[in-house]
Order: C-alpha cells, then sequence, then structure tokens
C-alpha cells in the first residue's frame, strides 16, 4: 500500500508532467549544444524546475521534489541568479525536461545536440575527441534517420536470425572492438542486427587513414615507416566485422562518413536501459520489437541471488557508486546500483589496461576449454571476468558475481587488509584496509571471450557447460576479414600480364604440399606463400609471439624472423586453388587465365617478363640489393640436379667478388653485398687533398643485371 507521502509526490509528478509541451524546433536550434550532469547533492535530476523569476540563466534551479520537501511558504533563493520564491513560484523547465524524460533515471551524464541526445560516452580520449570533432555528423545521422535502418526492421531481414522468435537475447556491443554501445549504427548496405559504436569506426578510420596521409606527405620515411605504408595499401579496404556480411567501404572517413545509417530504434532503447547494460531481452510480438533490459527495476537475478545469500549484519552496507567507499543502507536498491555502477567504470575502462591487452592478446589465438558456468551464481556467465592477476584463462565467473563478492569483503571486514580474488587467490593491495581499495581497477571483462559469446561461430558447447574456445579459427577468419589482399587487388598489382596470372608452384613454401588457405608474407622479395596450418604450427611453436616466427627461407628472409601481420590471404589464389587440374605437378610452374577463367599448364621454354611486378614491392632489387630470378627459366637451369659420370650433382649456391661488391647467387635470386663499404672506401678517398676542394662525393652505387640478347 502506498503512503500518504508516496500518493502526493505521485500527484504532485502527474501535475507538472503534464503541462509538459515540446520545445519549438527554434529553440533547439538556438541552444548550444552541453554535456549535462544530472547529479545534485548526490541525487539524479528527474522532474527539473525553475521558478517564474529566474533570471539571467538558461539551467533548472531544482529538482520537484527536492524542493517540495521544503514547507510550501518558506521563501527560497535560487542558487543561480539568487532571485528569491517560494513553492507556488516553480514552473516545470520544458527544454531541459524534453531530453531528461527519455533517459534512464540512473543516467547521470547525457550530451546533447540541438534536440537530439545520447549517453555520455566513457571511453579514453582517442575515442571521445572523435565525437567531439564530429558533432556535425552525429547530428546528421539523427536527421536522416529512416525507419528501414531500426531494428525491428533489419531484424526482419536478418537471414541468421529466426523470425519466429518471440523472444531472444541481444547484446549491445560494438562488432569492431566489443565496447558497450551509445550511438548504434550500420553501414547502408547491411542487413544484419549486429551494430557498430560510432567512436569505434571514427577512430579506427582515423588511426588507419593518419598513417596512410603521414607516409605520403615524409618523403623521407624510412624502411620500417614503408613496409608499414605498403601493408596498409593492400589494407585499405575494410569489410564489415559481422560475420557472413560482404559490405566494404575503402579507408576514406568522407566514404564512412557517407555510407553510415543510424539504429534510432535502438538508440531509443540503450537511453532507456540502465547505463550499464549491454544485455536485452528483445520482444517480437507481431513485428513491434520492444527492448527490457534485466539491469532496469532491480531484474537481475545474480545480484539477487548474492544479495539473498548475505548475512543480515552486512546488507546494511553498501559501496557508494562515487567514492567506492562504504555507507549504511538497508536497501537492496542501492546495492543493486553500487555494483552496476562500478560495473559500468571497468565496462567502460577496458581499452585502458594496455599491460592486460598484451597478456591477452598472446592468449587470443590459442585454444582453450573454458567453464562458462558460474559455480557462486549458479548460472551462466554472461559478462567472463577475472581479476588482473589471473593466469589461468580457462577460468572465470561473470563480473556481478566478483563485484559483489569483493564488495562483500569490504563490508563484512573494512579494516582488514587487501582484498582477495575468488579465482586465483591472489591478495591485493596487501597494504592497505580493504575499505580504500577501489575495486574498478582490480577487475577486467575479457572481451575476445565476450565476443565469440556473443558471435557464437568460434566455440561449441561441450559436456558440464564447458566450452572450446578456436583460437586457430579465430586467426583464420582475422586474415579472411582484415587482413587480406582482396580480387580486386590482385588484377590492379599482381603477376598479370594481359590477364594471365602466374605463378612459379603452387606448393607450400615451407612444405610440399598444396596450398591450403594461402597466406603472402608481403615483405619477402620472392613473394613466397604459405598455407594457413604451417603458419599457425610455427606460430604455435614460437610460444605464440607475434613477432619471432621461422616462415621463409629465402635468401633475404632467411636472416631474419617474421611477424604474423606480415602475412596477407590471397584471396584470389584461394579461389582458383579448387580449380587446378588433376595431373598438374604442384612443383611447376602454372598460368591462369583470368579471361577465360582456366588454367594454361604448358609454360613455353622463354624467360618470363621481367616486367611483371610482385604483389607489393617491398624490396627493390637495385636499391636493396636482391634480385629476384625465380621465374627466370633459363637461370633455374644452373641449380637444377645433373647426372655426370653416374653422380647426381647440384649447384646449392656461388659467389664472385667484382670490384670489392660480393654477388651470391642461389636458386632464388642474386644477392648483392658490399655496396655500403664500397660506397664508404670510395668517399674516403674523394676526402683526399687533390679531390676535397671539388666536394667530391659518391652518393650511389647501383648494380644492375641486363641479359644479352
Amino acid at each position: 500500500m502506498l503512503t500518504n507521502t508516496a500518493i502526493l509526490q505521485y500527484n504532485l509528478i502527474q501535475e507538472f508532467t503534464s503541462q509538459f509541451k515540446q520545445p519549438s524546433k527554434e529553440l533547439f536550434e538556438q541552444r548550444e549544444s552541453e554535456n549535462l550532469n544530472l547529479l545534485v547533492n548526490e541525487k539524479i535530476i528527474q522532474i527539473p524546475v525553475r521558478t517564474k523569476n529566474c533570471k539571467g540563466h538558461n539551467q533548472w534551479s531544482f529538482d520537484l521534489l527536492d524542493i517540495y520537501t521544503q514547507s510550501a511558504n518558506k521563501e527560497s533563493e535560487c542558487g543561480i541568479c539568487k532571485e528569491k520564491f517560494t513553492q507556488n513560484d516553480l514552473v516545470l523547465d520544458h527544454y531541459y525536461y524534453s531530453f531528461i524524460r527519455q533517459f534512464n533515471k540512473k543516467c547521470q551524464y547525457i550530451v546533447i545536440l540541438k534536440d537530439m541526445c545520447y549517453q555520455k560516452v566513457f571511453r579514453q580520449i582517442k575515442y571521445t575527441k572523435q565525437l567531439d570533432d564530429h558533432k556535425k555528423l552525429i547530428y546528421s545521422l539523427y536527421e536522416r534517420k529512416d525507419e528501414q535502418n531500426n531494428f525491428s526492421k533489419i531484424f526482419k531481414q536478418d537471414g541468421n536470425l529466426n523470425q519466429q522468435l518471440i523472444e531472444f537475447q541481444y547484446q549491445a556491443v560494438c562488432l569492431q572492438d566489443q565496447v558497450k554501445l551509445y550511438l548504434p549504427v550500420r553501414f547502408k548496405e547491411c542487413k544484419h542486427i549486429g551494430a557498430y559504436e560510432l567512436s569505434s569506426l571514427l577512430c579506427h578510420f582515423k588511426e588507419v587513414v593518419g598513417l596512410q596521409e603521414k607516409a605520403v606527405k615524409d618523403k623521407q620515411v624510412d624502411q620500417n615507416q614503408q613496409q608499414e605504408y605498403q601493408k596498409l595499401q593492400i589494407n585499405k579496404i575494410y569489410q564489415c566485422r559481422q560475420p557472413g556480411c560482404k559490405v566494404k567501404i575503402n579507408y576514406d572517413i568522407n566514404e564512412l562518413e557517407q555510407n553510415l545509417v543510424l539504429d534510432y530504434e535502438l538508440l531509443q532503447a540503450i537511453k532507456l536501459a540502465h547505463p550499464s547494460t549491454i544485455n536485452f531481452q528483445v520482444k517480437n510480438n507481431l513485428g513491434v520489437i520492444k527492448f527490457d533490459d534485466e539491469f532496469t527495476n532491480l531484474k537481475d537475478q545474480f545480484i539477487k541471488n548474492l544479495w539473498d545469500q548475505m548475512p543480515k549484519q552486512t546488507q546494511n552496507l553498501y559501496p557508494s557508486p562515487i567514492t567506492d567507499k562504504i555507507k549504511v543502507t538497508n536497501s537492496f536498491g542501492e546495492f543493486f546500483s553500487s555494483i552496476l555502477d562500478t560495473f559500468q567504470r571497468i565496462f567502460s575502462n577496458q581499452d585502458e589496461q594496455k599491460v592486460l591487452k598484451a597478456f591477452l592478446l598472446s592468449f587470443k589465438y590459442q585454444t582453450h576449454n573454458i567453464s562458462l558456468f558460474d559455480k557462486i551464481a549458479n548460472r551462466i556467465i554472461e559478462y567472463p571476468a577475472r581479476c588482473i592477476e589471473c593466469k589461468d584463462r580457462s577460468k572465470c565467473l561473470d563480473l556481478r558475481t566478483l563485484l559483489s563478492i569483493l564488495y562483500n569483503q569490504k563490508r563484512s571486514e573494512p579494516d582488514k587488509k587487501g582484498i582477495q580474488c575468488p579465482i586465483c587467490s591472489f591478495n591485493h593491495q596487501p597494504g592497505k584496509p580493504r575499505n580504500s581499495i577501489p575495486i574498478n581497477n582490480t577487475l577486467y571483462i575479457d572481451n575476445q571471450l565476450l565476443a565469440q559469446m556473443i558471435k557464437d561461430n568460434s566455440y561449441q558447447k561441450l559436456d558440464n557447460n564447458v566450452l572450446q574456445y578456436d583460437g586457430k579459427k579465430i586467426m583464420l577468419e582475422e586474415y579472411i576479414r582484415n587482413q587480406v589482399i582482396t580480387i580486386e587487388q590482385s588484377r590492379e598489382q599482381s603477376q598479370v600480364t594481359n590477364g594471365i596470372f602466374q605463378y612459379q608452384s603452387m606448393k607450400c613454401n615451407g612444405t610440399d604440399t598444396l596450398l591450403k588457405d594461402p597466406l603472402l608474407l608481403v615483405k619477402c622479395p620472392t613473394q613466397n606463400r604459405f598455407s594457413f596450418d604451417y603458419v599457425y604450427e610455427a606460430f604455435k611453436k614460437s610460444g605464440f609471439k607475434s613477432n619471432e616466427l621461422k616462415l621463409c627461407k629465402c635468401a633475404v628472409c632467411n636472416q631474419s624472423t617474421q611477424d604474423i601481420q606480415d602475412l596477407y590471404y590471397d584471396e584470389f589464389l584461394a579461389h582458383i586453388i579448387p580449380q587446378l587440374p588433376k595431373n598438374y605437378n604442384i612443383n611447376e610452374p602454372i598460368k591462369y587465365d583470368t579471361q577465360k577463367g582456366e588454367f594454361i599448364l604448358e609454360l613455353e621454354k622463354q624467360v618470363i617478363n621481367q616486367d611483371i611486378k610482385p604483389v607489393i614491392n617491398y624490396l627493390k632489387g637495385e636499391n636493396k640489393g636482391f634480385f629476384d630470378m625465380k621465374d627466370d627459366l633459363e637461370y633455374q637451369e644452373l641449380f637444377k640436379p645433373k647426372v655426370h659420370n653416374n653422380y647426381q650433382m647440384q649447384v646449392n649456391q656461388r659467389s664472385t667478388m667484382i670490384g670489392g661488391i660480393k654477388v651470391t647467387e642461389t636458386a632464388d635470386g642474386r644477392t648483392i653485398e658490399g655496396q655500403d663499404q664500397k660506397l664508404k672506401t670510395m668517399n674516403e678517398i674523394a676526402q683526399q687533398e687533390q679531390f676535397a676542394k671539388w666536394g667530391l662525393q659518391v652518393s650511389n652505387i647501383q648494380v644492375k643485371f641486363t641479359k644479352k640478347k
């Protein structure tokens, strides 16, 4: 039964809100954009009111319920303009109420752009700066919103979903980096309910395009910078991260802006949900989509069950969501809010823990059996989390469980030193009393695991709620989707003459087997290719150290290790390999006619056109000392096995000195060494007295091989 006070408050709210009138478009146009903090005196403003007499400011003065706790005839003073007033002088602030009414009652920070608003994005500065710099884009997306881009319409077009579903779960996280959605967008052609966080896309494109522009402007880039630029030139197309989606756009900021659409329906659902939630129950009733997040209205069973299990004497203590210090209460609602507020801080700061990010990266492509059953909460984990000292990735708990346990430690024994992780038993900050230790810097969400749980395509359910995290499959998918030389790029840059592709062989460079899922080593001057399985085994043998692979044994690459970032999926080669004739010998050269769509088995006994360019010409022969001779059939004859007097002989390498410059020949090609020392010697001679006055300097030694006709 409602108390008299509750009834009075309800009637009061109805009286004021019933007077609400939507402000005019002109008023919204006149006002500046602003970041609004709704927290005043540790309470979030719900019904903003001002007085009839307020002058010189646009801001509301009070929350309705706060001011009505005073005597009706008591004279008060506006905290902003200092005008005197009584309760009878109060009026609803229609402008601010038009925004506040769109948000969950727990939402503290909002951003206003004319007549549009959204939750403030809590991320690193590099992300929030992109939103600040693209306010016109944000409002433009809002202005051109179309119901065809809304969740309910897209749902009917998503071929991966059962359209008969009455209720299903949706995680509102970004396809790019698995962070919470604030401003949900997609590409125009996308037909799936998965969405991107706008700040993530803008920041990603800014970083990639920025590196490209830097390499173009700086003509004196060193070799490493040039290689990075060349890799970006290969990977200049962004493919949608939704599994199965074929939508692609160029890495161009203007093109990105033109191809984005806002999911207004999902945006409204996010605003109405608790600020911490990413988990929605979506109800599909007669084509109408309704969102309901478990965090709103205290529905979350993880936290409720843990609250019920606590001793009564500890239920009256909870951590303040503002200071993380312990306060006194007997309200489950306040305890619930404090857990979720900390949850939000942890979820929003994932990309700030650089050491942790490096640790997780070493596990990203490994295979693990991970238990997704929370034994403490007795439920399937939805937000897999650990403490920052946990070293066993196969173990985790739900973040809400960890928060509840650690806060329970702080409540029950506030003066005890350190807080202990229930997973690995590590004692955090043992020199400090528990009440003074912030929890949000102690825990983290495993975003890599969460991403695979959401995608539901890289693990399979096993017995006892254990899931197999397939890192090998994830690695191959990332090559195919993100690090790929497309068919179009191959046509533009590859070994093509009059529509003819030519290859020295179709075998994996590291084995004698046919290429499968071919990866091109772009730094290799001979353009060697490897099967993905071979690369993965080499990666595994290196201890999953991304820059310590030993793959290529050509004269240049054999002197150093390779990096997984230097390998690119060869989309065209992967496309034509299944078409190889059954009688083809994988060790022999072969051509492919793109116009006829078929292989050419018979190669003419002639030197292959030396003007044909490799896919990415990182190391030019005349500059870097290596000449690729793999396609020169006459040269290759020198290194083939021969029989002489019943003995089989084969030349593996031969060397020649020419004026202090060493020429080494192998089956891969010719390597030139000693130019730098020769150049140094010649310039030392040039500094002698008879030449010094002329400023003689040798700037370059160029070595060329020209075949006589």
